[in-house]
């Protein structure tokens, strides 16, 4: 059973009560007696438990941001080493033999009777300057 505030109106003494949802009878101030007593608004005392209370959420986004905060520098090393690949470009070479442009790797490749096709649009980047 809940247990409700109330306030009586005559006196202004402030009580709790345990009552049952469904009675709704009139209830006496423990000072005076007087039955014009109000209901008060209070926040619940009880805790709800198990999946998708807030308390339960709470608990769980503490021991992420602690997961996070333990990962953290390895994501960063992650993350530098990621743009380290990034900076890095293919060396034109043909059968792992370096030249100095793609240009001239595809000419090589053609003086071996190699297909040529992979090498057009490396040549095209490279005369844009995209390379």
């Amino acid at each position: 059973m809940p247990i409700y505030t109330y306030q009586c109106m005559s006196c202004e003494n402030v009580f709790d009560k345990m009552r049952s949802f469904s009675d709704k009878s009139a209830v006496s101030c423990v000072e005076c007696d007087s039955l014009n007593t109000q209901r008060q608004l209070t926040s619940p005392t009880f805790i709800l438990k198990g999946d998708g209370w807030t308390g339960k959420n709470i608990k769980i986004k503490g021991q992420m941001r602690q997961k996070n905060r333990a990962i953290a520098p390895k994501e960063q090393e992650f993350a530098k080493d990621s743009k380290e690949m990034k900076s890095m470009r293919i060396q034109p070479n043909v059968d792992g033999e370096q030249v100095d442009s793609w240009s001239e790797a595809q000419r090589l490749a053609q003086s071996k009777g190699k297909d040529t096709s992979t090498y057009d649009a490396l040549v095209k980047k490279e005369k844009r300057g995209d390379l």
